[in-house]
């Protein structure tokens, strides 16, 4: 019984550390032969199951980095980050 005690708390264990892996990614960029928009704009979100991660983004002379929780950040987002996170996950 002692095993079967010790497995479970194992495999207990190994859930909880693997939900907090990145499953989810999404990407999201500016079509750079728009007419409209001549940035090379570009979001990557890399969420865990939970919508925990963060959102990557790369503009013509930015680069940040959001941390997002349960899918959402507390401050402003741009649009391609938005759509980065929603096509993470959906």
């Amino acid at each position: 019984m002692r095993k079967a005690d010790t497995f479970s708390a194992i495999t207990e264990d190994f859930e909880k550390r693997i939900s907090n892996c990145i499953e989810r990614i999404g990407l999201s960029r500016s079509d750079v032969f728009s007419s409209e928009t001549k940035s090379n704009d570009v979001s990557l979100a890399l969420l865990s199951k939970h919508g925990d991660g963060v959102v990557i983004s790369f503009s013509k002379n930015n680069f940040t980095v959001k941390t997002i929780g349960k899918g959402q950040f507390p401050g402003k987002l741009t649009k391609k980050e938005e759509e980065a996170i929603d096509s993470a996950l959906n």
